[in-house]
């Protein structure tokens, strides 16, 4: 399948644009709870959303390229024939990649120092990242601005749906514009290291996130630090974990460059879900919880969910399968040729 293009010659059906209309009303509705009860806001950004999407973006990133309420933001303008749709030179897109991966990993610390505690700091972040994607789809052609560019969340997109387990229609686009030179949504087998980038960052992010994410969780700022001390700590932890992974990762993928990519993304949602699982069901913050079983379960219940999950996401992502696009290609836009 790696190569073929699939192109979607049936429309991708009438629940896609309601849950699209959906989604933007829940982020809309977010933004709002963020402001006027920031407690109920930052427990659903951050206990509910977050931890379920990286699960998502295993199984079936499609879904979430779909239903993105940042995506249906951007194409806004080309779908009410605002945007002036200009090229983006590949030069542009390989910039605005590399500049996404750098805004993640200046966001995530930014959690432990601001964002975790303050509502409004938070709806301001999503507010400017939706005019932003916004902007960019009012000047630039499509996905390749926003989508495929800047959006910080685009490379954990690239990291963790490079083996899908299932393939939808594509929903965003109504036509293939050839918008970026690797569409993302459409080839088999896309990674940070093969998205049209310089090779720089995209190392960074797959050798070093697990490292990363390893040093965020540990983490722990203390009253009354000063915010110079308490930024160090912050952004000191998860880089110093990024670069011992990243010197694990180098000698491994030169002996094994097509597994060790795929192997050091298990570990970083592996280190995510080890850490956040018992969180999730009442094990470690209380106010954290999705479910909180903890008062009826065993002592143990954590560490066998933490095996058992994980298990599982080994599974998914480490079995060896036909390549798979996170979604179908849509026909070529129709040309009007003029004499």
């Amino acid at each position: 399948m790696a190569g073929a293009v699939n192109l979607q010659t049936e429309p991708a059906g009438r629940h896609w644009p309601v849950l699209q209309i959906a989604s933007v009303f829940a982020a809309i509705g977010l933004i709002c709870a963020l402001l006027a009860a920031p407690r109920t806001g930052l427990h659903l950004l951050w206990d509910v959303a977050v931890p379920l999407l990286p699960l998502l973006l295993v199984v079936a990133p499609g879904v979430w390229r779909n239903a993105c309420p940042l995506a249906t933001f951007s194409l806004l303008p080309a779908r009410t024939g605002l945007s002036r749709r200009r090229p983006l030179s590949r030069k542009w897109q390989t910039r605005l990649l590399g500049s996404g991966i750098l805004l993640l990993l200046a966001t995530l610390p930014l959690r432990h120092l601001l964002l975790d505690a303050s509502g409004l700091a938070t709806a301001v972040l999503l507010t400017g990242f939706a005019l932003a994607a916004f902007s960019l789809g009012f000047v630039f052609d499509l996905k390749s601005a926003w989508c495929s560019g800047l959006c910080p969340l685009h490379p954990v997109e690239l990291l963790y749906g490079s083996n899908p387990q299932a393939t939808v229609k594509n929903a965003q686009c109504r036509a293939c514009s050839g918008c970026t030179a690797i569409c993302r949504d459409s080839t088999a087998g896309v990674t940070p290291l093969n998205a049209n980038c310089s090779k720089v960052l995209p190392t960074l992010l797959v050798g070093g996130f697990p490292g990363f994410v390893l040093g965020w969780f540990l983490v722990e700022l203390q009253p009354g630090w000063s915010w110079p001390h308490a930024a160090l700590v912050a952004y000191g932890l998860p880089l110093v974990g990024m670069a011992v992974s990243l010197a694990l990762y180098l000698p491994a993928w030169r002996t094994w460059r097509k597994g060790a990519p795929r192997v050091f993304a298990f570990a970083a949602i592996a280190v995510f879900y080890w850490f956040k699982l018992p969180d999730l069901f009442g094990f470690g913050n209380p106010g954290h919880a999705l479910v909180d079983v903890h008062a009826g379960a065993a002592p143990w219940t954590p560490w066998v969910a933490r095996i058992a999950f994980i298990a599982l996401l080994a599974g998914l992502m480490l079995r060896r399968g036909p390549a798979r696009a996170w979604s179908t290609r849509p026909m070529p836009e129709r040309k009007v040729l003029h004499p």
